[in-house]
C-alpha cells in the first residue's frame, strides 16, 4: 500500500506524466489483491465519493485504476493549493504524512 502511496508523492515532486502509468499500476495491483487499501488511500486523501462513483459509473474506455489515479492526483492538486493559500510565505512543508 505504502507503493502506491510513495508513488503518489513521486508523481507530485516530479512530472505527473511520466508517474502516472506506474500509479495506474500500482492502483491495479492494489484493486485486484487488497481492495481495502485503495478505499483507505482514498479516504486518506479525502477523495469525494460520491464524484468518484459516479465517474465510475459513466466509465467508458478508461479503467477503474484510471479514474482512481485521476481523481487522487485532482485532491492532491486541491490540497498543495489550498495549502500555499494558507500556509505562510516561508513554509516549504508539502508532505502528506503518510508514514
Amino acid at each position: 500500500m505504502m507503493k502506491a502511496a510513495q508513488l503518489l508523492q513521486k508523481a507530485l515532486q516530479t512530472t505527473i506524466g511520466d508517474n502516472r502509468e506506474d500509479l495506474i499500476n500500482s492502483i491495479q495491483k492494489l484493486l485486484r489483491q487488497d481492495p481495502e487499501k485503495v478505499i483507505w488511500l482514498l479516504y486518506r486523501f479525502d477523495v469525494d465519493e460520491q464524484k468518484l462513483k459516479r465517474k465510475l459509473a459513466e466509465k467508458d474506455i478508461i479503467s477503474e485504476a484510471e479514474l482512481i489515479t485521476d481523481a487522487l492526483l485532482s485532491r492532491c492538486a486541491q490540497i498543495i493549493e489550498t495549502r500555499k493559500k494558507f500556509s505562510s510565505e516561508n513554509s516549504s512543508d508539502w508532505s502528506f504524512d503518510l508514514d
